[in-house]
C-alpha cells in the first residue's frame, strides 16, 4: 500500500495578517479529506526549520503569507532544497 500523500498548509507572516488562517486550513483540509490526503497546519515555519521533515511532504500550501522575512536563511534553504528534490508548492 502506498503511503497517504501530505500536504503542508504553511501561514507564517512577518507583515499584515489576513486573520483567515483558520479558514483556510479548514477549506484544505475538507477538500484533502474527500480526497484521502493528509493536510498538517504550520502557522509559525516550525516545519521549513528541518529539512528532514519537510522531506516528508508531498506539497505545500502557501495560504495568507505576507511580509518579505516570514523565512529566516536555513529555511529558505531547506525549501530551495525540497522544491530542487522535486517538491510542490501552491
Amino acid at each position: 500500500m502506498a503511503n497517504a500523500q501530505r500536504v503542508l498548509h504553511f501561514t507564517a507572516t512577518s507583515g499584515y495578517d489576513h486573520g483567515t488562517r483558520d479558514a483556510s486550513f479548514a477549506l484544505f483540509t475538507s477538500i484533502a479529506t474527500e480526497l484521502g490526503i493528509e493536510v498538517v497546519n504550520d502557522p509559525i515555519g516550525t516545519v521549513p526549520s528541518d529539512a528532514s521533515v519537510l522531506g516528508e511532504f508531498d506539497a505545500i500550501i502557501f495560504s495568507n503569507t505576507s511580509g518579505n522575512n516570514f523565512l529566516n536563511v536555513t529555511q529558505r534553504a531547506n525549501f530551495e532544497q525540497w522544491m530542487n528534490a522535486g517538491g510542490h508548492v501552491f
